[in-house]
């Protein structure tokens, strides 16, 4: 039996928890409420969890986390200025961009070069109507600034451009604000596993074509002390514009948030808005095992988590796993992928009807019955 589904990706998912686990393995299980936060703590860099940087909201192959602290001082700092609620910074001289910095003054500044000839290969960004999508005109040479120069309290230069993705490069400063808060809310050490990405770089690693690392306003991370569903909350509560989750880490980005000037000659308007991107995803049951396949998560492998009720509405439980073999007492199923859409199959006797939420949206569908499609596969 096949349950098909195509709806545009929203930024924010209001339905259910994630929780962190193996999805190429059997699938984690858990009772609910086993952990406070809501889920279970993502894996530290280098203790498992794979983290294959590919596209807009993920890692793939190539992409090292970094050594080192990753914001290792106590809780409590940071946050403010642009994105955290502080005061106003001081307005950056001409041509030039400035960062929180360790006292979060914002005169930690560096000087913008204009693109020109100059430039080495790999900075050829797509053309778009966008405006949300305008490539950047002016860039941070990083040749010329130490990699330890700390942009806030708890995150260098070389936590989130590395002149190895890319000479030059761009980040913005409201982007730097926001992981010092999420930092802080946390109450630990980030890994910021991709920061910018130049186009070339972004293509080595089979980024999407429109990857917002390459505009300088996403970030994959993941906390070396909270789950991911917390950081995904978290990065609700900063009112992310998208929020992709992995099976090693989170993809938070704010593209529709206004571009600084010091980086882009023509300040596009952040009223106007791209096309949301198409998540696809098919559900279907092959000898009491169901499944999710799913597209248009093009930054590594999505989460799959598996709820379980019976008849009274209860949950059953819990399991995050590429595929699910529910107990026998399970009587409606709801699948959440990637954090951006919701299968639910009401009533596993009479399969021939789903729906799919995401956020305030209920569609209901009812398709034939396909005796043993799956047969053979």
């Amino acid at each position: 039996m096949r349950y098909s589904l195509l709806l545009p990706a929203i930024p924010l998912l209001l339905l259910g928890c994630s929780i962190e686990g193996d999805l190429g393995g059997p699938g984690l299980r858990r009772d609910v409420g086993q952990n406070d936060d809501g889920g279970f703590s993502p894996p530290l860099a280098g203790a498992g969890g794979s983290t294959n940087e590919g596209s807009e909201d993920e890692p793939g192959p190539g992409e090292l986390p970094h050594p080192g602290d990753f914001g290792g001082a106590g809780p409590g700092q940071g946050g403010g200025g642009r994105g955290g609620g502080g005061a106003s910074p001081p307005a950056p001289a001409p041509n030039q961009v400035c960062y929180p910095g360790q006292d979060q003054s914002y005169t930690t500044c560096f000087p913008t070069v204009l693109k020109d000839g100059s430039f080495p290969s790999g900075y050829s960004y797509p053309s778009s109507s966008s405006p949300a999508y305008a490539a950047p005109t002016r860039f941070v040479d990083l040749s010329a600034h130490a990699a330890s120069t700390k942009l806030a309290p708890n995150f260098s230069i070389g936590e989130l451009m590395q002149e190895w993705k890319g000479r030059y490069a761009i980040y913005e400063p409201h982007m730097v604000a926001k992981l010092q808060t999420l930092r802080d809310q946390s109450g630990g050490a980030l890994n910021v596993n991709s920061g910018y990405r130049s186009p070339g770089y972004n293509a080595g690693v089979d980024g999407a074509s429109f990857s917002r690392h390459m505009y300088g306003d996403a970030a994959d991370m993941a906390s070396s002390v909270v789950s991911l569903n917390t950081m995904k909350n978290l990065c609700e509560g900063l009112n992310a514009d998208y929020i992709g989750m992995y099976t090693s880490h989170i993809h938070c980005d704010w593209r529709y948030t206004a571009k600084d000037p010091a980086f882009f000659s023509a300040m596009p308007p952040a009223s106007l808005t791209p096309a949301a991107p198409q998540h696809d995803a098919s559900l279907y049951e092959v000898d009491g095992r169901y499944h999710a396949d799913v597209t248009g998560f093009d930054e590594g492998e999505p989460y799959r988590e598996w709820t379980a009720f019976d008849g009274e509405g209860r949950v059953l439980e819990v399991v995050a796993s590429d595929d699910y073999e529910p107990p026998r007492a399970a009587v409606r199923l709801e699948v959440m992928v990637g954090g951006q859409l919701t299968a639910v199959l009401p009533d596993r006797a009479a399969p021939t009807q789903w729906y799919v939420r995401a956020s305030t949206e209920v569609r209901l569908e009812t398709l034939p019955r396909a005796e043993d499609e799956r047969a053979g596969d």
